[in-house]
């Protein structure tokens, strides 16, 4: 008895921690999570079926759509604003050098 009970209680600590991590988690690593499981259906299922086409349509949709985010979105986001921190830098360079 004492096994059975400690053993639960272990497995529900481990299973809160699950839970409070996966809740810690950005939006589109979720989604990430979710085509990686795509994958791992399609890697699965039957060859040359609807179900192997279906899931890895999804995953490399996934797949394709998470790294233009990371790899083209946020570069150019980063850029674009240190070129409007530079902008306004000079900007103020001007303005107070009439002075």
């Amino acid at each position: 008895m004492y096994n059975i009970v400690f053993t639960e209680r272990i497995f529900m600590k481990i299973w809160a921690f699950i839970k409070w991590n996966f809740n810690r988690l950005d939006f589109l690593q979720k989604v990430y999570m979710f085509g990686a499981g795509c994958l791992g259906w399609a890697i699965t299922s039957p060859k040359n079926s609807t179900e192997e086409f279906v899931a890895y349509s999804l995953a490399c949709s996934i797949f394709v759509i998470i790294f233009f985010k990371w790899f083209i979105w946020d570069i150019i986001k980063h850029n674009y604003e240190k070129f409007q921190t530079e902008q306004q830098n000079l900007f103020d360079t001007v303005k107070h050098s009439d002075k």
